[in-house]
């Protein structure tokens, strides 16, 4: 048997070995690459939500430029889509589902727009009672649905 560290080596010998280096070499260098792709594509492809920096800018959802009016039906369906796409934005799916129409009407005026409950009563042509009342339920309701996630 040739001993290959103090003989030396023939032209085929010598590419012979030079090829599996080579080959050795570049498939190591594929496999760090492909480390590195796989890493950063497993940061790139992280969709998490975004808390606390999103803000609701004055009159976002609610469009008061034409005087205080009750409601339409058809404002009344805007207000309660737009609320609707700005749970699903914030990924807060599950108090869209628990509330109710009338609810989502209150939480956009009451909680969302700081309106007094007097007046939200006035725009929604309900009596102020039934706006406590439903008041009460979204708090009940928002805080099943946080105790419900943890959060």
């Amino acid at each position: 048997m040739k001993d290959y560290l103090k003989e030396n080596l023939s032209k085929g010998e010598d590419d012979e070995i030079r090829g599996i280096i080579w080959k050795t070499a570049q498939k190591y260098k594929l496999n760090i690459y492909h480390r590195k792709k796989m890493k950063m594509e497993c940061i790139d492809n992280i969709d998490g939500p975004v808390s606390d920096t999103y803000k609701i800018e004055e009159n976002q959802l609610l469009n008061i430029e034409g005087g205080l009016h009750p409601f339409l039906e058809e404002e009344k369906l805007v207000l309660v889509n737009k609320l609707d796409n700005l749970l699903d934005d914030l990924e807060l799916s599950g108090i869209k589902r628990t509330l109710t129409f009338g609810e989502k009407l209150v939480f956009v005026l009451v909680y969302v727009h700081k309106v007094s409950q007097s007046l939200a009563a006035k725009l929604l042509k309900v009596q102020r009672k039934t706006i406590y009342n439903r008041c009460k339920s979204i708090d009940k309701k928002v805080k099943g649905e946080i105790k419900k996630y943890g959060r």
